[in-house]
């Protein structure tokens, strides 16, 4: 759908473009503000970094601010051409300022247990859920700004992976704190970053639907395609 879209836009120098160029701004920063956090998961993240992590969160807002604001005003003075685009964009921006919010969370997580965190052999199922986020984070962006819908798919099923790890992971935290008399500190901390990991996840497959789902049915599930075949 985002090809059809942006070869309409690109003939047209307008503030739908501006926001369109906004949102994958919007994009680059959520990626960077990630990169930062990822770093730190199991190590020290110092005041200063989490401040400016949660200034960069600010700076989201406020792009996902101009992008509504140049999105309504392309449309109050083109007499409401390009809707659909429109739409689109307003849409996709809500899940651009959630990642933001949930990576400045996994900041604080880390912020919240001061000292180098003891994961054991869980820091190999961290390293994957990183991994698996950045590749998200680049496949979103091909198949935002390239309009690129083998990349997007790929994204979607990726989530898919990402998120079943994350829920294998948070099952066996509870499954466990139900016999003991308490949960670790290593459990509780990675329960809280696998419940924001895979919310990061999900807002990036959302975007990276909007490239091959019709509006309705942004951020859903891609049809099997044994039972789109009969």
């Amino acid at each position: 759908m985002w090809k059809q879209l942006w070869n309409l836009i690109k003939q047209r120098e307008d503030l739908l473009t501006e926001a369109y160029g906004d949102a994958a701004a919007m994009l680059e920063r959520d990626r960077t503000m990630f990169a930062i956090v990822e770093a730190a998961l199991g190590e020290e993240l110092s005041d200063q970094r989490l401040a400016e992590i949660r200034r960069m969160d600010l700076d989201l807002n406020e792009q996902q601010q101009a992008v509504r604001r140049k999105v309504f005003e392309h449309l109050a003075f083109s007499g409401g051409s390009d809707i659909l685009g429109g739409l689109v964009l307003t849409s996709i921006v809500i899940d651009l300022e959630r990642i933001g919010d949930y990576t400045k969370n996994i900041g604080e997580v880390v912020g919240l247990f001061p000292g180098r965190v003891d994961f054991g052999e869980d820091r190999a199922l961290l390293s994957e859920l990183r991994s698996l986020t950045l590749e998200l984070f680049d496949l979103t962006r091909r198949a935002l700004v390239d309009q690129n819908e083998v990349a997007a798919r790929h994204a979607m099923e990726r989530f898919h992976k990402l998120s079943r790890l994350c829920d294998e992971k948070l099952e066996a935290i509870l499954i466990s704190a139900r016999s003991e008399t308490g949960v670790e500190r290593a459990d509780l901390a990675l329960a809280l970053l696998v419940r924001y990991i895979k919310r990061v996840g999900a807002h990036l497959k959302n975007i990276a639907s909007a490239t091959v789902q019709p509006f309705p049915k942004i951020g859903y599930k891609l049809p099997d395609r044994r039972d789109a075949n009969g």
